[in-house]
């Protein structure tokens, strides 16, 4: 192995979370990033990449880049037999 790449990532994320009287409660998250590199690989065998003194001139849109991620989830409270018994 060696240490023939070079990678930079930058993102910004942003949460939205609300909360039901019911026990009901969703969470949003969206995240804005970018991924660049001067090499795809894992193994070390970059070609291309020249010169080495500056790496700057030789960067592009790394092949696992995900420039918009959208997750959700809900998570529901069930109520309890002691809450119920009352």
């Amino acid at each position: 192995m060696s240490n023939t790449g070079h990678s930079t990532f930058h993102a910004g994320t942003v949460q939205y979370q609300k909360r039901f009287s019911d026990g009901l409660m969703v969470n949003s998250f969206y995240t804005f990033s970018k991924a660049i590199d001067d090499c795809d690989t894992d193994y070390g065998t970059c070609t291309g990449v020249k010169p080495v003194e500056n790496r700057n001139l030789n960067k592009g849109r790394a092949g696992y880049d995900m420039r918009h991620r959208f997750v959700t989830s809900a998570i529901y409270e069930l109520p309890s037999a002691r809450a119920a018994a009352s």
